[in-house]
């Protein structure tokens, strides 16, 4: 089934300090968005603002034309992994993903992914923080929600823990709609459709690398 997350007007101040303006950006299922941006632009602000722990100072965002309260948003429609790894020490992955997702389904195409089968064993604490991180995006990525939003997954993954990942967004696309955001600029545009740089707070579309240069998120090409 098809759905549409429209986001607009997106604002978000520390006292007078400006962090997000003018924010507008939409999402369909079907489709991966790469967000992109130098550090401190406010790119994990907008996600967190998206999936409803951070209160903006203003948001408008609709969810196939009605408008979303932002604070139960993750109940209806958007599903969020973060940069830092959440999850339980204490348990085995198989346990933790037997918990999470009562049906037989769910939990076999978690476990059956590609290099999961060696850690199902394990408890997490005792996995690598690539290992970790891949698990995490694996529980976010078969949550029931339409929307994901992926925040730095390509970061302290390995070189084929990052290809797994690219070919289980590509596969989920198919009914879920993706917004990504990670320094790995070139991982991040193997996998999307539409670039959006965070500048200055703003969102501005770029489709080359000519465009990431003007909106000076990557350095000018020496001659």
């Amino acid at each position: 089934m098809f759905h549409h997350l429209e986001i607009d007007a997106v604002e978000f101040r520390v006292r007078r300090k400006i962090i997000l303006k003018e924010v507008k950006l939409e999402c369909r299922t079907g489709q991966v968005i790469g967000l992109l941006g130098r550090n401190g632009s406010g790119k994990s602000t907008l996600l967190k603002i998206l999936f409803g722990i951070q209160r903006p100072t203003m948001a408008h965002v609709r969810l196939d034309g009605a408008l979303l309260e932002l604070r139960q948003a993750h109940r209806h429609a958007i599903a969020y992994s973060p940069q830092d790894i959440t999850l339980p020490k204490d348990i085995t992955v198989s346990s933790l993903v037997q918990l999470v997702y009562e049906d037989a389904l769910s939990q076999d195409r978690i476990l059956g992914t590609a290099g999961m089968y060696k850690l199902v064993t394990k408890k997490i604490r005792h996995l690598s923080l690539g290992e970790q991180k891949y698990l995490q995006f694996l529980m976010t990525i078969h949550s029931f929600q339409h929307f994901i939003l992926l925040d730095e997954p390509f970061s302290m993954v390995d070189p084929l823990q990052k290809e797994n990942i690219k070919a289980v967004i590509q596969e989920m696309r198919a009914t879920k709609g993706f917004i990504v955001t990670d320094h790995y600029y070139r991982d991040v545009n193997d996998v999307s459709d539409n670039l959006i740089v965070m500048d200055m707070g703003v969102t501005r579309a770029a489709s080359t690398t000519a465009d990431l240069v003007r909106l000076g998120y990557l350095p000018p090409r020496k001659p």
